[in-house]
């Protein structure tokens, strides 16, 4: 018989028939269209999207149509049309801490993309494709196709970028939000300092336009905007002046720049601060915070100490009061708090305690053996328990790691570890380098107090100065 024949009873059936109109694949074509599929079961609750008109023999029974281009109607190719997918069902969920309807990764983000009428949008598909791609690749599948491709998309949206800065960017918007992608591949991949290129890229373009408030164009522009200004406040709290060393030309520019965030831009919706899951009243408290730590080092003033954090401590304890009148009067009773409330309540308050730490080690470097900081990190890892036991996701990195560098408790160090040990498991470089600094620190606690003859909880270490010293320049997102 036939070698395209199939001979079963009664019935011959031609399978030449049946593959004939499919191409023959070469062995780097079949490797890279396995690696979908295997990339496809690290994703809980994947569903491959494979292109009507597919060249992957894996994919002849398509369950979901395609994300088409909004502007010419073809679908992604193939593997653009997975990693986009992810993006959306696993990547927009991980860049907030929780879910919520409002998350612009999941709506405006894609929206936008897909539309594809402009370079702008182009470069913003690309680079989320290309973060996309690294977090496949963190997660631990397929990683050095996933890396390659994910070294492509970058470079397609890097050059797109490069087009539109040769006049002035005409879509303000989709241009923010394609840098600020950028910004978060390279935060993904885990390189330090490569990142604040594209911030800076980013911010003196808002910079340039600030006078027309252009973050009131759309729901999307100002979405890009908030994420580049909470970027700007978390990069600014990483930062510190040294006296004994005078700053660098371009390290005092990028600290000018960040304290010029605009305040007719955080003033403009009270929603300021949810996609990290913080409110505007906590951000306000930060930002105040960084330029109370700069003015100190900067004059040596400490007579303005006393009436700013006393204002600060005022507007610390307004931000717990609106988390009490939100709460039930019984916080165990599941049929009075949703599942989600809890989630967001448990967050905001681990952020609260953690800005608490933050201002006592920066204004007054407390030592981890004081109460007020044992406390702080105690209640912060207590809410961080609650919130993962809930179902919380991502939870934001600035809390948790303020917290981390500081415990000396025990149970404290415990309940660190176990943050750390789920923090890396999202896909995201910036998280293994955070656990670096946070262990460095311990282990520096460790030996200083041991040369001194004292106990670890009785020395202060900044862990600004230990992400110096290893090199380093993350962003706490």
């Amino acid at each position: 018989m036939h070698d395209d024949i199939f001979d079963v009873g009664p019935n011959v059936w031609r399978v030449d028939l049946t593959w004939g109109h499919v191409p023959i694949l070469d062995s780097s074509q079949i490797d890279h269209l396995v690696s979908l599929c295997d990339s496809a079961e690290h994703v809980r609750s994947s569903s491959v999207q494979w292109a009507v008109e597919s060249n992957v023999p894996f994919g002849v029974f398509p369950s979901y149509p395609v994300p088409h281009s909004l502007n010419y109607g073809a679908p992604l190719k193939d593997e653009e049309a997975f990693l986009f997918k992810h993006y959306v069902d696993h990547v927009a969920l991980i860049m907030m801490p929780y879910d919520d309807q409002r998350n612009p990764w999941k709506s405006s983000y894609p929206a936008e993309a897909l539309h594809s009428k402009s370079q702008e949008q182009r470069a913003l598909l690309h680079a989320m494709i290309a973060q996309s791609a690294l977090n496949l690749a963190h997660l631990g599948c397929s990683r050095q196709n996933l890396l390659m491709q994910a070294a492509k998309y970058y470079t397609l949206a890097i050059e797109e970028l490069r087009s539109c800065m040769e006049g002035s960017p005409a879509e303000y918007a989709s241009f923010i939000a394609a840098i600020s992608t950028l910004m978060f591949v390279e935060i993904y991949s885990g390189h330090s300092a490569t990142w604040r290129t594209h911030f800076n890229g980013a911010w003196a373009i808002l910079k340039s336009r600030e006078a027309d408030e252009p973050w009131n164009l759309s729901e999307f522009a100002w979405a890009s905007t908030q994420s580049l200004c909470l970027i700007n406040i978390l990069n600014e709290s990483s930062i510190k002046y040294h006296e004994e060393a005078p700053l660098r030309q371009d390290q005092d520019q990028n600290l000018r720049l960040i304290h010029k965030t605009p305040s007719a831009f955080i003033s403009s919706a009270s929603s300021f601060g949810f996609t990290i899951g913080a409110t505007q009243l906590l951000m306000s408290c930060i930002i105040d915070i960084n330029k109370l730590a700069l003015d100190i080092q900067k004059e040596g003033n400490i007579d303005i100490i006393d009436k700013a954090v006393n204002d600060l401590y005022s507007r610390l304890e307004a931000c717990r009061e609106s988390q009490v009148k939100g709460m039930p009067n019984d916080e165990n009773d599941s049929s009075t708090m949703s599942k989600e409330y809890r989630i967001s309540w448990h967050h905001l308050n681990a952020f609260i305690a953690a800005t608490h730490i933050y201002l006592h080690r920066t204004i007054f470097d407390l030592p981890p053996s004081s109460e007020m900081i044992k406390n702080y990190v105690g209640e912060v890892f207590e809410n961080v328990e609650k919130f993962l036991d809930a179902g919380g996701g991502n939870l934001s990195l600035w809390p948790a790691f303020i917290a981390a560098v500081e415990a000396n408790e025990a149970q404290h160090v415990d309940a660190a570890r176990k943050w750390l040990d789920f923090a890396v498991s999202v896909g995201m470089g910036n998280r293994f380098k955070a656990k670096i600094i946070v262990e460095k620190a311990w282990s520096l606690r460790e030996k200083l107090a041991k040369e001194a003859g004292t106990s670890c909880g009785d020395i202060s270490v900044d862990w600004r100065d230990v992400m110096v010293n290893l090199d380093l320049d993350i962003l706490l997102v």
